[in-house]
């Protein structure tokens, strides 16, 4: 079910109509270029396209099966070299390098400023399991957790506390994961309302592989997820519309989120968000075509919804 990244058409859109001038606005309001961490590939094709918003790099490669390939590491490593960013490059899963503090060369993962962009680029589910010495194990939750808790503990040490997050995964879900979700009788009362809503007006089935494929679900899930985990770390957080295509064929349907977090104070008890569930929940999801973005009921030009995104980071302070 999962298979090594390949580019294509609808990738490509998501990169460069959505993505780009989005990443841009926020570099320059920042006025500051990203440090990027994340997963950018052999060919590392987004941090090419964002070279000049990027002034500093920790990648990992891996392949999505969770094979190990030594031709990668050295061409990664040889993309970035030409491109004379100041970079490392771990090898292994992500998620084990970050969870353990090292990867499989027996270099340690070590960060000492804030990361301010990652591209968390999955090409399996976000439920989906990872090839470990002990076996299949699902970590990639545990691993976002300690993404954000690094980010907090760095903050206390430095003066930045900006930071995105680009989450990429297969727009399905493993049952077993979804169906606790579903059933918690402790979720907010906004999105307790949504899912029900959902699930009373076409059900949830799972197909022979045990995945559920519902955007709507997924959204809410991955939202309430991540915003619990940046909460429980006093961050702040802007979720913009979801991105939703089809991947290198149409038996990989893809999701996509931007995420714009920002650092409370450090005697701040209680993380209250600006942007409350119910607006995200509303949010239309964003389609892409070969050639462009559109969202139902919503002007189709794809300046317009990147312009509407821009302006929706503008309305929440702080960010």
């Amino acid at each position: 079910m999962t298979g090594r990244f390949l580019d294509h058409p609808r990738k490509k859109v998501v990169r460069e109509i959505w993505d780009t001038p989005i990443l841009r606005h926020i570099r320059d309001k920042w006025e500051a270029n990203y440090f990027y961490c994340g997963l950018p590939g052999p060919e590392a094709i987004d941090i090419v396209l964002w070279r000049d918003m990027i002034r500093r790099i920790i990648a990992f490669e891996q392949l999505c099966e969770g094979s190990y390939s030594r031709k990668n590491i050295a061409q990664l490593n040889r993309n970035l070299t030409v491109l004379q960013i100041p970079h490392k490059v771990y090898s292994g899963n992500m998620e084990e390098v970050i969870i353990d503090g090292i990867d499989l060369d027996g270099l340690t993962f070590e960060i000492d400023e804030l990361v301010t962009l990652f591209n968390l680029d999955f090409c399996d589910h976000i439920s989906s399991t990872i090839s470990t010495y002990h076996g299949k194990e699902l970590l990639r939750f545990e691993a976002l957790r300690e993404i954000i808790s690094l980010q907090r503990r760095i903050y206390r040490i430095t003066s930045s506390n900006k930071f995105i997050l680009l989450i990429t995964a297969r727009d399905a879900l493993h049952y077993n994961v979804i169906n606790p979700f579903l059933a918690n009788k402790d979720l907010p009362l906004e999105i307790r309302t949504f899912v029900d809503n959902v699930v009373d007006s076409r059900g949830i089935e799972q197909d022979q592989y045990g995945l559920v494929y519902d955007s709507s679900l997924l959204k809410t899930f991955i939202f309430s997820c991540l915003r619990d985990y940046l909460r429980g770390q006093a961050v702040k957080s802007v979720f913009l519309p979801p991105v939703i295509y089809s991947g290198a064929t149409e038996q990989s349907p893809m999701i996509h989120f931007v995420v714009i977090c920002s650092m409370e104070d450090m005697e701040t008890a209680q993380v209250t968000d600006d942007q409350i569930a119910e607006d995200f929940l509303r949010m239309k999801i964003i389609r892409v075509t070969d050639n462009n973005i559109e969202a139902a009921n919503i002007d189709p030009e794809a300046d317009t919804l990147v312009n509407d995104a821009i302006s929706f980071i503008e309305d929440f302070k702080g960010i």
